[in-house]
């Protein structure tokens, strides 16, 4: 968040969101529950520094100034958005907003989150394509996508998606330069290092945090890698 606290979403009976302040180490709720909504991802937005919940069982993204202190209630953006797994912002303060099953991406134009305003953006419609679970922006307004027991798409500013890294279910990291080589189960969720270009993700049911690194020609030759886990 921009105060340097990391937002965490509690699912399952909880639906809490939680702050940690990892300098102080002290955990605040700054939201104790929301319509049994189950929060997945979270993102920041850069234009009014919001925190904005995906909320995959009550479908719809919400938000709370995470500067207004502890139990906050929701306010709902947006709503009627089937298993919402993530919500991101690019650069110019377009909001993403990513649904597992449907494999879709829709986007919100700066200034006017609503029910009305929502375009498509990309459908990754292929029968392979696993279902969605979570997304971020590189430092060139790519969109990096995880599917579940599939791999990693990026898809362009103009809505051009291809696959880059993954190879069905399993654990292993690959080959080295091959990044279509390695396996995963489930990318719960994605961190891009906008200054380095590096991926992480969790992938819970394999017990890791993993890293992809572009290579030489960037996402094409990148390396997929375990830092945490086994």
């Amino acid at each position: 968040m921009p105060d340097g606290r990391l937002a965490v979403g509690q699912r399952i009976n909880a639906h809490i969101i939680h702050a940690f302040d990892l300098q102080k180490k002290e955990k605040t709720t700054l939201v104790e529950a929301h319509n049994n909504g189950h929060p997945w991802n979270l993102g920041v937005n850069p234009d009014d520094k919001m925190l904005y919940i995906a909320y995959k069982g009550s479908a719809e993204i919400g938000r709370i100034n995470p500067n207004q202190g502890n139990n906050q209630q929701v306010e709902v953006v947006v709503s009627g958005l089937s298993n919402a797994m993530d919500v991101k912002f690019d650069s110019k303060g377009n909001m993403y907003v990513l649904c597992r099953d449907e494999k879709k991406v829709y986007k919100y134009p700066k200034g006017n989150f609503n029910n009305a305003s929502k375009q498509m953006f990309v459908h990754l419609s292929d029968t392979e394509v696993g279902p969605l679970y979570s997304m971020d922006f590189d430092a060139n307004d790519n969109l990096i996508i995880g599917a579940e027991k599939d791999g990693f798409y990026v898809v362009t500013p103009d809505g051009k998606a291809s696959k880059f890294a993954g190879n069905g279910e399993g654990s292993k990291d690959g080959e080295a330069g091959q990044p279509l080589t390695a396996q995963l189960i489930q990318p719960a969720t994605i961190v891009v290092d906008k200054t380095r270009g590096d991926i992480y993700f969790t992938d819970p049911y394999n017990h890791k945090i993993r890293r992809i690194r572009p290579g030489a020609k960037g996402y094409e030759d990148a390396t997929v890698s375990t830092i945490a886990g086994t």
